[in-house]
């Protein structure tokens, strides 16, 4: 069911309506033109659909992915799968800008489990990059993309686990992101 608003702002009126797939609609004002024809809207605040998440993650040298486990019971992971921005999820291609996660791995309530360059993944994270989260039937399940980062800064969820994506001083791979 969709619930929906109207609000009058002088001569400007906005519609919102509340559905699944979130929709912002525009109307113009009394003079016929569009208020703002620029202004856009995205929800922010959507969480993954798993308790597993991308959590911290360097790419500059130390090129780390780390995921934990927000849930209460234990995730089996197996058959799931990371890949970064170069990959193109339609073609498969290039094939070594995915890392899939072995028969039965699994992630305990809280537990954390950190992908290192070299030795899990063969893919390097660029500067300006992105990583994805798949589960085994190749739906998506988070995502995050980073701005160009200094040497020394990792790209983490704070609070752990929940919060936004925002650029941390120092790492804590394995350790909660303060």
């Amino acid at each position: 069911m969709n619930t929906r608003h109207t609000f009058l702002f002088v001569s400007l009126i906005i519609t919102l309506t509340a559905c699944s797939g979130a929709k912002v609609e525009e109307e113009a004002d009394a003079s016929g033109k569009d208020a703002d024809a620029d202004a856009t809207a995205e929800d922010t605040t959507a969480m993954p659909a798993s308790p597993v998440v991308l959590n911290e993650i360097t790419s500059d040298g130390d090129d780390n992915i780390e995921l934990v486990n927000t849930g209460e019971t234990e995730v089996d992971i197996s058959g799931w799968y990371v890949v970064d921005d170069a990959y193109d999820t339609a073609t498969g291609e290039p094939a070594d800008h995915r890392y899939d996660f072995a028969d039965g791995t699994a992630l305990a309530p809280g537990e954390y489990l950190v992908l290192v360059e070299a030795d899990d993944h063969q893919f390097g994270l660029g500067k300006e990059d992105g990583v994805r989260l798949f589960d085994a039937d190749d739906q998506l399940l988070d995502e995050t993309a980073w701005p160009d980062l200094a040497a020394e800064i990792s790209w983490c969820r704070t609070p752990d686990g929940t919060g936004d994506f925002q650029e941390c001083a120092e790492a804590t791979f394995g350790e909660p992101n303060d």
